[in-house]
């Protein structure tokens, strides 16, 4: 009986030590438990306190101006810099722009300059050919006062001749008759006779005299005529000279005011191109600060996120370990990475093309010689019907598809000078106010003047000022 006594004893003896033991073993557990929850709970919390002191210093550097990332920074910038470089361009062009004006300034100084001189030489020659015209009149005046004269006295002597004919043949007039009656013998007769003879003659002889001083006078007459008519053709020329230099002088003077503008606004236009580059490069360099701070900020941030992310990837595996503590299991976690690549941008080439022709001086002087015989008209350009110096050699060329200035100033500048001596058919030969085309054998085709026409004439007929090869 006491042994039963005894093995219930160390029965339930054995019992409540077991149940001790494992109370002992849950209240490790649970204090394993509480002491590992409270460690992930105080790491997590230093994490979150890390973050809220980032979070403190992103407003300390205005956080709102994390909206603008680097990148859309870096875009702006390279905008800028391409409007940069535009305004750069702008500059450059406004420059050239000024160059060219003040180079165009320059030739118009120096054409001004020449057409001056020209002008006052034509002006000149206007004054010297009027007064000559003035004299040929005058001349012309006074041979056709003697002409009149001749033509009276030579009128009158015939008209007496006439009478004393008409008397003696025709009325009976007996002076003559009576002187021969009155011979005293036949040598007193034939001597009678040969006074009547030689009265007759004497008034042929003065008849013949007259008439021939008044045809001298008369084609003296026609010579200062041709000579006057060349001298008002040559005026003429001159004129329109005149009126084309003024003409060139308001261009020129007009274009150099016009430069004068286009280089005040190219002056302008670099001043602004100049300005807006300035405040383009303090915003590049705004810019780049900027961009400097925004790499900040975003370096913080990713860095900030990474702690975030560190920390719930912890705070994650330490919920995954105390689960699998409680279920007595090991677990492991990973991550995963990515990249980037480029593009390439193509390019263009551009190529460029340009053409050319000629004409022969024999075919020109020889189609030129065609209109020999048409008529001189002030101002005229055709080739039948009328044309003046300049105006036919225009037209003449124009017909072989080659363009001239229409005036004789002008065309005496074109091409290359050459001497007579070496001159060929097709050269132009100038003369002050005149020109004309020569065809070879010393001789030029022109058109001349009001009464003579397009005609040949001798190269040499007037002082040359010019030979011009433009073929």
């Amino acid at each position: 009986m006491w042994e039963a006594v005894g093995m219930e004893e160390q029965s339930s003896r054995f019992f409540h030590d077991k149940e001790r033991i494992m109370k002992r073993k849950q209240g490790a557990t649970e204090w394993s438990r509480v002491s590992f929850a409270g460690k992930a709970a105080g790491r997590y919390l230093s994490v979150l306190l890390c973050l809220f002191l980032i979070a403190g210093m992103l407003k300390t550097t205005s956080f709102f101006s994390l909206a603008t990332s680097s990148r859309e920074l870096e875009n702006r910038q390279r905008k800028l810099q391409n409007q940069m470089e535009q305004n750069r361009a702008g500059i450059t062009n406004a420059n050239q722009s000024q160059e060219d004006a003040r180079q165009e300034q320059g030739e118009l100084n120096e054409a001004i300059g020449e057409t001056d001189r020209e002008l006052s030489e034509v002006v000149a020659n206007v004054g010297l050919i009027q007064k000559e015209i003035d004299k040929k009149q005058s001349q012309i005046d006074e041979i056709q006062v003697k002409v009149d004269e001749e033509t009276r006295k030579e009128g009158q002597l015939y008209a007496e001749m006439k009478e004393r004919i008409r008397f003696l043949f025709e009325q009976g007039d007996m002076r003559y008759v009576q002187i021969l009656l009155e011979a005293q013998n036949f040598s007193d007769m034939v001597n009678k006779a040969a006074y009547i003879q030689k009265l007759y003659a004497y008034d042929k002889k003065q008849l013949d005299a007259y008439e021939k001083t008044r045809k001298t006078a008369a084609a003296y007459q026609a010579q200062l005529e041709d000579e006057k008519s060349e001298l008002e053709t040559t005026l003429y020329e001159h004129q329109e000279e005149q009126t084309h230099m003024n003409q060139m002088l308001a261009q020129y003077r007009s274009r150099y005011a016009d430069a004068d503008a286009r280089i005040a606004r190219a002056q302008a236009d670099a001043e602004a191109y100049a300005a807006k580059v300035e405040e383009q490069a303090q915003q590049v360099d705004a810019l780049t600060d900027k961009i400097a701070q925004a790499k900040e900020r975003e370096e913080a941030q990713r860095l900030a996120e990474e702690a975030k992310k560190k920390a719930e990837a912890e705070a994650k595996a330490r919920a995954q370990q105390e689960a699998e503590e409680r279920k007595r299991q090991e677990g492991n976690s990973g991550e995963e990475g990515n990249g980037g690549g480029e593009e390439d941008r193509p390019q263009k080439e551009e190529k460029t093309y340009a053409p050319a022709g000629s004409a022969s001086g024999t075919n020109i002087a020889n189609f030129a010689t065609q209109f020999v015989g048409c008529p001189y008209v002030a101002g005229g350009t055709s080739l039948t019907n009328g044309a003046d110096c300049s105006g036919f050699v225009w037209a003449v060329y124009k017909e072989f598809g080659i363009r001239v200035p229409r005036t004789s100033w002008s065309l005496a500048m074109i091409g290359q000078e050459v001497s007579l001596d070496t001159a060929q058919p097709g050269d132009l030969v100038c003369y002050p106010g005149h020109v004309g085309i020569y065809i070879g054998n010393g001789c030029i085709v022109h058109a001349s003047s009001a009464r003579t026409g397009i005609k040949i004439s001798n190269a040499t007929y007037r002082a040359i000022s010019s030979v011009r090869r433009i073929l």
